[in-house]
């Protein structure tokens, strides 16, 4: 089941982004890299970083994904 809160985040694509900026190098990552901090195998976080892409949450500059952070109060404020 995927909660989801006012801001239409799934839970997976909140716990993502708050690893992103919270864990140090972990933004500017590529999803081989985020995924060495996941329980999830390469293919499901690079589905969620285009979720997170998509919806403006991150931006990617060749392979490499980066946090957008004015997105972070709507993440991060329950």
């Amino acid at each position: 089941m995927d909660y989801k809160f006012e801001n239409e985040l799934a839970l997976e694509e909140i716990g993502l982004y708050a690893t992103m900026l919270n864990e140090d190098g972990a933004n500017f990552s590529t999803a081989e890299m985020l995924a060495k901090l996941s329980t999830d195998n390469v293919e499901k976080v690079e589905e969620i970083l285009i979720s997170l892409l998509r919806k403006g949450y991150v931006d990617k500059v060749n392979d490499v994904y980066i946090v957008n952070r004015s997105k972070a109060d709507e993440v991060l404020t329950w």
